[in-house]
């Protein structure tokens, strides 16, 4: 930052002046440490590996993504994206603090859950790990923080607005570049680039996303009551309507506010 422009470098020594910078460099951007000052929370982060595998077994026809919530992994959950071509994004996630709080080695319960979960270890059995095991860290939306600032604005990834129930981060990414571009034209339409002006921006964006993010972070809490995850499961093995219900709670918020209400699960507990 000089004399009221950021002076970037590239890679190939090239150096860019601008009034205003859109960060957009991940969970683990630079920017977002050192000038937004956005660190990492252990109880809003959440730890995970990833792995590609070709040959699992059941993968589904129409590539739905697989959550599994093994009750000797909770909190956490296992996860299966079907890729191309046979092959399959295969991980682990779970919230930073609990790993730490239960010294929970990620990659061990994840071979373990592989080799020895009875559903699991039949899928896998003639599955072959392509390449290495991957660790990564995402920063979830469970929490506001100041995401602009004098001349930049964070997004996607880069702002922690990232589901903190499903680790989803596209969706909100896309929604965060667009104020960032609404943002950048009234920035330049007015030449005013102060931390003032940026505020339009993080209002516009938790305007949009809060709502959402705060049940995605309800949701995650409801991991912590196994035997309430038992009955929704079970139920659901039996009526297609709840079925259906708990699937579109992944992306209709109308639905997941059903989630905030007693009645629901009382609904649940005397419905056929």
């Amino acid at each position: 930052r000089k004399d009221g422009k950021w002076r970037c470098k590239s890679e190939d020594g090239r150096v860019v002046e601008a009034e205003m910078v859109i960060a957009a460099d991940g969970a683990h951007s630079r920017f977002a440490k050192l000038v937004g000052k956005i660190d990492m929370e252990p109880q809003h982060h959440c730890a995970g590996l990833r792995a590609y595998y070709k040959g699992v077994k059941g993968l589904d026809a129409d590539n739905f993504i697989e959550l599994h919530f093994i009750k000797d992994f909770l909190p956490g959950y296992f996860w299966i994206f079907p890729l191309p071509n046979g092959y399959a994004n295969v991980g682990v996630g779970m919230r930073s603090d609990k790993v730490s709080a239960k010294k929970v080695n990620l990659k061990k319960e994840m071979a373990d859950l592989i080799a020895n979960d009875p559903v699991m270890k039949e899928r896998f059995a003639d599955a072959e790990l392509v390449g290495g095991v991957k660790g990564f860290g995402l920063p979830l939306g469970s929490k506001k923080r100041k995401i602009s600032g004098e001349g930049f604005v964070l997004v996607g990834d880069a702002a922690s607005l990232i589901d903190p129930f499903t680790g989803e981060g596209i969706g909100n990414a896309l929604y965060s570049g667009l104020f960032a571009a609404d943002q950048a034209e009234r920035c330049i339409a007015g030449n005013d680039y102060s931390e003032e002006q940026m505020k339009a921006y993080d209002v516009a964006v938790y305007a949009r996303l809060w709502e959402e993010l705060k049940l995605g972070h309800r949701m995650q809490r409801l991991v912590n009551y196994p035997w309430l995850f038992n009955l929704v499961v079970n139920k659901a093995q039996k009526n297609k309507t709840l079925r259906e219900t708990i699937s579109c709670m992944f992306d209709d918020l109308d639905l997941r506010e059903r989630l905030k209400n007693p009645l629901f699960y009382f609904k649940l507990l005397f419905s056929k």
